[in-house]
Parts: structure tokens; C-alpha cells; sequence
């Protein structure tokens, strides 16, 4: 594999979550509901401390929420006070030992802090209350990942897209964990089926490029990666990627056309120079 390949073997997405609130029954609770729902608001809009507020005001006024703890933990979990997000999950299952949510917040909060093995156990509680909870499947996938048991990590995955088989991460994150054991066929199927999902999906061109390059199939890398160009054209990174490729085919035109492209965006200096350097190189 050429050195100045510049793409990670390592690609893997985590989508901290913001919980769902049904809506409640008793007229007592509707402040309560509506701390709820604005906190979420301002969650997804990564306003997070004002969130936090929100749903500390929603458990004053009924202790009892077990969404807002959770709710919050996740909050905290993204501003990295894990230590509080951690004591939000277990006052939640305190309320409600069988509250899936819980555990699975907890496990991603677990994952945060490198402790797998603890991540592990709560996305397995998670899944044993809610078998179809994808989410806990994916980031226990994670935790089996960073301790290298892919196989675990891949039915995990596997698992996940059993249950939704046009969930784009699942594919994602399986195809990653077949080029961390070299099953790059593998990989490259499932960056096909992602792209068959969302045509425009750039990793998938431009990780599926990389895999080909791989395996030694160089034109379907400058059609892959031709793609990705097509539908990112602001990044200097997949012209030199595309240069180089250009250059060991002997394509020498096309790759200076993708290296004098990389100097003309100029986004990086680095690999500016490593540019110029392949044109002193390459140019008559």
C-alpha cells in the first residue's frame, strides 16, 4: 500500500441521542412536559447547558421524571462531565430499574470515559429489556471494537441491520470493522449498499475508493473517488489521493491536473507542499 495514501482505515460514526417524550396523560405534569420538550429543543440545536436547565427545572417540579435525568445525562454527557451524566442515569433507573434508555445513556457515557467493559454490560441490560433498541446494539459494536473482538463487534452490527436494513450507520460501521480484519470484499459490499441507499453519500466513495485501491483495482478508485470529488469539490485531500493513484498508473496529465488542483484550493499547507513535491517530480 503506497504511503501517500492519505485515507484512515478507521471510520466510525457515534450519534449521541436525544430522547423521545411521549406526552403525558395527567394535566398535573404538562410543566413538566414542556421542560421536556424544550430542553430537547435547545439539545438538538447543541445548546446543552440551557438544556440542562431545562430538565433540572422539569425533575423540581416531579422528581419522578425519569426522562429528564436521562435527558440531562445525555446533555452532560456531551459537554464531557461524565461523572454527573453517570449519577442522572443511575437516579433514573433508581425510578425505574427496567428503563431501557437509562442503561443505554449510561453505556454511551461509559464508552466516553474507555470503560468498555462497563459500557458492555449496559448496552447487554439495554438489549435484554429492549431487544430492538439498535443504538445499544451499535455502541456496544464500539466497545467490542476498541478492545479488538471484531467478530463480536460485526454480529453486533450484523444484528442491527437484521432489524433496520436501511440504517446507512450499521453498514458504516460493519464496513470499518471488516477493513480492521482485511475482509475488504466485504467492506467494499457494504459501502456498495450504502451508496445503494444515499447515492451521494461521500465516505462510502471515498472509503469503497480506497478499499479498491486496496485490492489493486486502481480504475475503480479514480471512478469511486472521481465521485466523491463530483460531490465534495472543495476537498484538496481527494485530488492528491486521486494525483497519486493518477501517477502510479502513469496517467501523468491527469495527475498533475489533481496536484496543480490541490495548490489552487490551498486549505492545507502541508499537503500544498507534498503537492509541489509530486509535480518537481512528475513535470518534464
Amino acid at each position: 500500500m503506497n504511503k501517500r495514501i492519505l485515507l484512515s482505515f478507521f471510520s466510525l460514526v457515534v450519534i449521541i441521542f436525544g430522547c423521545v417524550v411521549p406526552a403525558c396523560d395527567n394535566t398535573v405534569q404538562r410543566t413538566t412536559e414542556s421542560y421536556l420538550y424544550e430542553g430537547i429543543s435547545l439539545f438538538n440545536n447543541s445548546q446543552y447547558e440551557e438544556a440542562i436547565e431545562n430538565f433540572t427545572r422539569a425533575i423540581a417540579t416531579d422528581p419522578n421524571t425519569v426522562l429528564a435525568y436521562i435527558n440531562r445525562a445525555a446533555a452532560y454527557t456531551r459537554l464531557g462531565d461524565f461523572e454527573s451524566a453517570i449519577v442522572d442515569c443511575n437516579r433514573a433507573l433508581d425510578i425505574n430499574p427496567e428503563q431501557a434508555l437509562a442503561y443505554e445513556c449510561r453505556c454511551f457515557t461509559y464508552l466516553c470515559m474507555n470503560e468498555y467493559n462497563l459500557s458492555i454490560t449496559d448496552c447487554s441490560q439495554a438489549i435484554e429489556i429492549e431487544p430492538s433498541m439498535t443504538d445499544a446494539y451499535l455502541y456496544r459494536a464500539m466497545a467490542y471494537m476498541l478492545q479488538d473482538e471484531y467478530s463480536l463487534a460485526i454480529a453486533d452490527c450484523s444484528r442491527v441491520i437484521e432489524l433496520d436494513p436501511d440504517l446507512v450507520l450499521a453498514y458504516m460501521d460493519r464496513a470499518t470493522l471488516y477493513r480492521r480484519i482485511e475482509e475488504h470484499e466485504l467492506a467494499i459490499a457494504d459501502y456498495t449498499k450504502v451508496i445503494e441507499l444515499e447515492p451521494d453519500n461521500v465516505d462510502a466513495y471515498t472509503h469503497r475508493g480506497f478499499m479498491y485501491y486496496v485490492i489493486g483495482n486502481c480504475e475503480q478508485t479514480i471512478a469511486d473517488w472521481t465521485k466523491a470529488i463530483e460531490l465534495d469539490p472543495g476537498d484538496a485531500e481527494k485530488y492528491y489521493e486521486r494525483g497519486v493513484v493518477y501517477e502510479e498508473l502513469g496517467q501523468i496529465e491527469a495527475a498533475i491536473a489533481d496536484f496543480q488542483q490541490v495548490i489552487d484550493i490551498n486549505s492545507d499547507q502541508e499537503l500544498v507542499q507534498n503537492a509541489q513535491k509530486e509535480l518537481q517530480e512528475i513535470t518534464p
